[in-house]
Parts: C-alpha cells; structure tokens; sequence
C-alpha cells in the first residue's frame, strides 16, 4: 500500500467518523428536545394534578364539615328523643297504675254484682 493510498483510507475513515460524529450530534439535538418537550408535559401534568387534588381536599374538608354538623342535629334530636322516651315511660308507668285500678275496680263491681245476684236468688226471686 503506497503512501498516498493510506492517506486517502485515512481521509475516508475521518470523512465517516466526522459524519458519524455530525449524526450523533442530530441525535443529541433531537434527544435534548425530546427531553424538554416530555419535562415541560410532565411538569403541565403535574400542575394539573396538583389543581385537582386541591379541589379534592377542599370537597372532602366541606364534606367532614357537613358531616360534623348532621352529626351534631343528630346529637340534638337523639337528646330529644330520649327526652320524649323519659315521658312516655312515666306516662306509661301511669297508664300501668290506672290500669290496676280499673282492673281493682271492675273486680269490686264484680263482685257486687255477684253478691246481688246471690242476694235475689236467695230471696224467692225464682218462684
């Protein structure tokens, strides 16, 4: 191999490696862009994600707030309605008593009828 083909394959090799070299630098470019273009989708989706989960706090912090106040009228009403329970069961405890005595009562008037009806059988009132 004479002198001036060895420089010629040498200026050939350089020639390649340069546009090697040029393509790789495309590809860093494109790479680079690719990069910047994905960083500035993930930061526009971060953002939205962000926004929404604000308002999913804000909902859920009106929500403990509704809550925290039905819960409080139900405390309200239960009182209530234990309040009412207390009467009816004295009511009740007093219907118990009034019940007796009519049940006394109609056991005395019972046996007054009876006793009359004793009292006329024995008089003659069959003949």
């Amino acid at each position: 191999m004479t002198e001036a083909e060895l420089l010629e394959r040498l200026d050939a090799h350089i020639a390649r490696g340069n546009d090697l070299t040029e393509a790789v630098r495309e590809e860093m470019a494109l790479s680079r862009e690719t990069h910047e273009d994905l960083r500035a989708f993930t930061r526009e989706i971060t953002l939205r994600n962000e926004k929404v989960w604000r308002e999913v706090v804000a909902g859920l912090a009106d929500t403990r707030r509704a809550i925290r106040e039905d819960l409080g009228g139900m405390r309200e009403s239960l009182g209530g309605v234990r309040e009412s329970l207390g009467g009816m069961r004295e009511s009740l405890g007093g219907m118990g008593e009034s019940l007796r005595d009519m049940a006394d009562a109609i056991r005395a008037n019972t046996k007054a009828v009876l006793k009359l009806l004793d009292r006329l059988e024995g008089n003659g009132a069959g003949a």
